[in-house]
């Protein structure tokens, strides 16, 4: 059986730091790798109080270089606004 699990940057506290979110993630990732999970997808969030994830790109780069085996993707991604000519500005929409 294979397993996936999604992740997002909230916090449970405003009292919590975005510095103490991205260790608690990066620790989540490497357990999941570490449990033989096979795949670890994030989201992109805008404007939640305790969520702050705009950018899953950045942070799948940034898990990529925290984990060896794992497989990384998004699981939400915002259309982007304006026309499609604009897409191409945003480089992960670009080849919708």
């Amino acid at each position: 059986m294979r397993f996936a699990l999604m992740i997002d940057l909230g916090r449970t506290s405003p009292d919590t730091s975005m510095a103490e979110v991205i260790r608690n993630v990066t620790a989540i990732a490497k357990t999941a790798e570490e449990s033989g999970f096979e795949a670890l997808f994030v989201g992109e969030h805008h404007g939640h109080e305790r969520t702050i994830a705009p950018a899953p790109f950045t942070l799948l780069t940034y898990l990529a270089g925290h984990t060896e085996r794992i497989r990384l993707g998004t699981a939400v991604l915002c259309a982007p606004t304006g026309t499609p000519s604009d897409w191409p500005a945003r480089p992960h929409c670009s080849t919708i």
